[in-house]
């Protein structure tokens, strides 16, 4: 009886510990969710005032240095950002810590620009645009560079000068497409480099205005986006560490594209699971889109193939069919 009680009690942690797993997982992922929305509101922050200070100054030389002390700024704010997540790193916590460092460097900066501002609209001395320089604490250091997310045009996002670029993912109705802007020419322009690529955007056609700046993934590689028939809804998947893997989706409402909780793009499965990877398969229709996702731990996969479907009242999606599908093995 004894031996008994004990094996209930050992199976009864073993469910909690399950549990208690599975709830820190979900609760991670709405945190690195939330800390990217934040640094998202941040950055479209300092482009706006990025816009105005470039606006405010009169000649090319003055906006030259202004250009290239941001880009500056840019390398040793990703630098510092990198060395935040060195203790977590690879861990689910890495990107909440990389987009607190960003969005924290961001309102700094954001704070130098307004002075500079101020100061050139004001009757006191105008400062050279040259005195815009990053802090002599965050030195640029070789690492990838992690996305802006502003979704409107704006210096900041195009001040990066490209060397060559590759249009590619056009919309079905021919209206908008992925520019990946690069350093330089890569060797092969069908498999390009992260290493060469400065920004991913969506533009409109033909005339490449900036719609959206894209998210890339980690080690700086562009999403492969997929279009629903229509040209209203576009689809990507991207990482979040590497143990999890989110599908984001952009609805189109006029010209402007909205993203929506990628949190509504998946399917809750049980067992003991520590890595999530959700893919989008194809678009059904318009607002209907197929996905896959995978989840596996130390003794077991899963992998379901499910459905989701735009709802207009509540603004979000929801799964309305999901099948596992039997392993390969």
């Amino acid at each position: 009886m004894v031996m008994i009680d004990r094996v209930r009690c050992a199976a009864l942690l073993i469910s909690l510990f399950v549990a208690v797993a599975q709830i820190h997982a979900q609760t991670q992922a709405a945190m690195n969710a939330e800390a990217r929305a934040d640094f998202e509101r941040a950055d479209a922050d300092l482009n706006k005032t990025y816009q105005a200070v470039l606006a405010k100054l009169g000649d090319t030389e003055s906006k030259q240095k202004l250009k290239e002390a941001q880009r500056a700024w840019i390398a040793s704010r990703d630098a510092e950002a990198a060395r935040a997540t060195k203790e977590v790193e690879g861990g689910s916590m890495a990107p909440t810590l990389r987009y607190e460092a960003m969005t924290r460097l961001t309102r700094e900066r954001i704070k130098e620009l307004k002075t500079m501002l101020d100061n050139r609209s004001g009757s006191g001395p105008k400062p050279a645009a040259a005195s815009v320089t990053p802090s002599p604490a965050l030195t640029p250091e070789s690492v990838q560079h992690e996305p802006q997310t502003a979704a409107a045009e704006s210096p900041v996002n195009a001040q990066q000068s490209a060397n060559f670029e590759k249009i590619r993912d056009v919309s079905p109705g021919q209206k908008f497409a992925v520019r990946i802007s690069c350093s330089s020419e890569p060797a092969d322009p069908n498999d390009i480099d992260p290493n060469l690529i400065t920004a991913v955007e969506l533009v409109s056609l033909p005339s490449k205005k900036i719609v959206l700046k894209l998210p890339q993934e980690d080690n700086g590689s562009a999403p492969d986006v997929i279009w629903s028939q229509d040209s209203k809804w576009f689809a990507f998947s991207l990482s979040e560490g590497h143990r999890v893997r989110y599908t984001h989706v952009y609805h189109r409402l006029d010209n402007d594209f909205t993203p929506l909780d990628p949190e509504d793009l998946r399917i809750d499965v049980k067992g003991d699971f520590r890595n999530e990877y959700v893919n989008p398969i194809r678009w059904v229709r318009p607002g209907v889109l197929l996905l896959e996702q995978h989840d596996s731990g130390r003794e077991e996969d899963a992998t379901h193939r499910f459905t989701a479907k735009f709802d207009e009242k509540t603004g979000k999606f929801r799964v309305i069919s999901k099948k596992k599908v039997p392993s390969k093995e």
